[in-house]
C-alpha cells in the first residue's frame, strides 16, 4: 500500500479489512502482536466471517473507548506529554531508554540514529464499528 502519512487505529483496521477483501481471502489466520491486537480485534467485527483464527500475542485487546496506552499501569499518563510535544505521535525513544540493556555507546547511537517513530496515534480511542456492541465468533 502506498504511504499515506501517519495513521491512526481506524486506518490500521481499514488496511487489514481492505487487503482481506481486495484479495478475497477466506480462512485467514489473523495475528495481532502487541498494539496490533487492537486493529486485529476491530477487524474481526468487519471480516469475522472470513477468519479461521485470530491469534493475539502479548496484545492489547480492544475495549470500546480505550486506547493502546490506556491499559498501562498509569493509564498512559506518562505518554501524554511526549506525544503532545511530538504533534500527537509517539516520539522516537531517546538513548536513555537503552540504559541497562548491555549496549555499548556505539550500538545505542546507531539504534537512535536509525529509529523511526511508530506510524500511528497510540492514544487514539478504540471504537466499535458503527458504535454498537457487536460480537462475531470465530475459532480462537
Amino acid at each position: 500500500m502506498p504511504w499515506r502519512g501517519p495513521a491512526g487505529q481506524a486506518t490500521h483496521v481499514q488496511d487489514v479489512v481492505s487487503e482481506v477483501e481486495r484479495l478475497d481471502l477466506r480462512d485467514v489466520v489473523l495475528v495481532g502482536p502487541g498494539y496490533a491486537g487492537l486493529p486485529a480485534g476491530r477487524a474481526v467485527e468487519r471480516i469475522g466471517d472470513r477468519l479461521a483464527r485470530v491469534i493475539l500475542v502479548d496484545a492489547n485487546v480492544p475495549a470500546d473507548g480505550a486506547s493502546f496506552a490506556s491499559s498501562w499501569p498509569d493509564g498512559g499518563a506518562a505518554l501524554q506529554a511526549p506525544v503532545a510535544g511530538n504533534g500527537g505521535f509517539w516520539p522516537v525513544a531517546p538513548a536513555a531508554h537503552s540504559d541497562g540493556e548491555g549496549l555499548v555507546d556505539e550500538q545505542t547511537a546507531r539504534l537512535v540514529r536509525g529509529a523511526a517513530p511508530p506510524p500511528g496515534r497510540h492514544t487514539e480511542r478504540s471504537r466499535r464499528a458503527g458504535g454498537t456492541a457487536r460480537r462475531r465468533t470465530c475459532r480462537v
